[in-house]
């Protein structure tokens, strides 16, 4: 197996971190997407689709676990891999490192498709990039593995009537503006992140849980695992909101799912697993829920 090959490199800035004085979950997702870049270029490939471009790479899915805090003014590298190299897709692994440390800050595995631009339909990778994917091969480790999100496979493909009719709740709404999308006119991986987190505020507060009067006690709600499929994606202009719902409630974890809906069509554009906890923002660690907290989130549990 060879080594991961270096495709980012970075800086935590002050307005990149959130009310938790950390980097946001959307700057991890940001820096991927520029580490994918590098990466598609090392493998003979266009590092975005253009609109005149015959063929595309289509992003599937993007596993993400965060392992350790980056903070202002912390520095981080990003490696690459390939995990997985099937005719028509493959799967590209990249893990974040802390500079100073060492310390693993986060794990990335995402599929990839390769589409004929034309027709809309999967197309062999070129001799070329298979030879020089296999220059690349590694296993994925098993801090990248699959821990809680995305392992009971996909999310029904629900319509907005039917996330209406099981009572899910409203947590964000909004357009794609031109400035969030990609060169081929779609929006990012960060901005659907950014939506994922603003949402999340309002899954807390929907379920009872005070969301400034934790913060005030020193407890601030943290993702530590998303798994996020797209499914129909979004360009700019298009009108979104999100629905969610509680999945799973333990001791100090629960995960709940967005589901992000194109409001024109009704139809599900992406949906996201994230497992998060409550952190103690002095010891910088989970604790547990208390007792009345669990008991919110059980009573929220919805099964689609």
């Amino acid at each position: 197996m060879a080594a991961l090959t270096e495709t980012g490199r970075g800086f935590v800035n002050a307005w990149e971190c959130d009310e938790n004085d950390h980097y946001n979950v959307q700057f991890f997702a940001a820096k991927k997407d520029e580490a994918q870049a590098h990466f598609r270029l090392a493998l003979g490939l266009p590092p975005c689709n253009l609109p005149d471009s015959q063929m595309h790479v289509s992003t599937v899915y993007d596993h993400i676990r965060f392992h350790g805090e980056l903070r202002v003014a912390d520095m981080f590298t990003i490696k690459s891999g390939i995990v997985d190299w099937q005719d028509t897709t493959c799967v590209a692994y990249h893990e974040m490192r802390h500079v100073s440390t060492g310390q693993l800050s986060a794990t990335y595995a995402s599929r990839w498709d390769h589409i004929d631009a034309a027709t809309g339909n999967s197309a062999p990778w070129s001799g070329h990039s298979r030879a020089l994917a296999e220059q690349y091969r590694v296993d994925l480790p098993d801090d990248a593995q699959l821990r809680s999100a995305g392992r009971d496979g996909p999310l029904p493909d629900v319509t907005l009537q039917q996330a209406d009719a099981k009572g899910l709740m409203s947590t964000y709404k909004g357009i794609v503006l031109p400035g969030e999308c990609d060169a081929s006119g779609f929006m990012t991986t960060r901005h659907y992140v950014a939506r994922f987190s603003d949402g999340a505020a309002h899954v807390w507060n929907q379920v009872g849980v005070d969301f400034k009067e934790g913060y005030q006690r020193g407890l601030g709600t943290v993702a530590v695992e998303d798994f996020i499929s797209y499914r129909r994606p979004l360009r700019a202009g298009d009108v979104i909101l999100l629905k969610s719902y509680v999945r799973h409630v333990a001791r100090k974890t629960m995960s709940f799912a967005h589901l992000v809906f194109n409001a024109a069509s009704g139809r599900i554009a992406a949906t996201v697993e994230v497992t998060a906890v409550l952190m103690d923002l002095d010891q910088r660690r989970a604790t547990e829920f208390d007792p009345q907290i669990r008991t919110q989130l059980e009573k929220a549990m919805v099964k689609l």
